[in-house]
């Protein structure tokens, strides 16, 4: 969780407390072993909708391993989240062809070097090196260069080839 969604929990002004959870507050502080938790952000997911719980007070009692929250639920609307989080991937994406066009040149020159050069397939898998080639979307000599040099680690290849 990043610090913007966090910021981005609505601060709400002190909310007008019901007399049966008044009532449920006085009796919960009279039950041995609960103690208070300060400082704890309550986010709860139930079939696909997430709720804040806004000015959460929250409770823990340790022989039962129990959590019990007192606050005012607050909607999170996930198309926004979903639509700030496109936004942002569009803004990512533009700045990430403006680099490509940049180096596309660099590109050029490694993959012509790549080709000039014959790479030797000794100790790789061939079914390590046809996953890595899919995975990674790569030549068979960047795959086979990936693979030697992260020690036949088929994952760290795979995650080498697609920074």
């Amino acid at each position: 969780m990043s610090a913007e969604e966090v910021a981005a929990v609505p601060e709400l002004p002190p909310r007008q407390i019901s007399r049966h959870e008044a009532k449920a507050r006085a009796n919960f502080e009279k039950v041995p072993g609960l103690e208070k938790i300060e400082n704890r952000m309550v986010k709860l997911k139930r079939a696909g909708a997430t709720f804040n719980m806004a000015q959460a007070e929250v409770y823990f009692h340790k022989a039962s391993k129990t959590y019990i929250i007192f606050g005012e639920p607050v909607f999170e609307d996930p198309t926004q989240r979903f639509a700030q989080q496109a936004a942002a991937g569009q803004e990512e994406a533009k700045a990430a062809a403006d680099a490509a066009a940049a180096g596309e040149t660099k590109d050029t020159e490694a993959a012509e070097e790549l080709e000039a050069e014959p790479v030797d397939a000794t100790g790789v898998d061939d079914s390590d090196l046809q996953l890595v080639m899919s995975q990674a979307d790569c030549t068979r000599e960047a795959a086979i260069k990936a693979i030697k040099e992260n020690n036949n680690d088929v994952v760290a290849a795979i995650m080498a080839l697609s920074e």
